[in-house]
């Protein structure tokens, strides 16, 4: 008998994303929609990314 996949909804948050990667010991998780259907893959490295250029003021280039 086989386990149920771990997957993430397209409505849930990053925050709770990164919480089951971290409970599941998983480097990426799929992404469903309501229907249960996949719509993507979001890995630990996308949300570190996104998190990283959200807190870096973008750079100003002087001539």
């Amino acid at each position: 008998m086989s386990k149920p996949a771990v997957t993430v909804n397209i409505e849930t948050s990053s925050i709770e994303v990164m919480k089951v990667l971290e409970d599941k010991h998983l480097i990426r998780v799929p992404v469903v929609d309501q229907e249960g259907k996949l719509v993507g893959m979001l890995a630990r490295r996308d949300l570190m990314k996104g998190y990283l250029q959200s807190q870096v003021p973008a750079k100003v280039w002087w001539m």
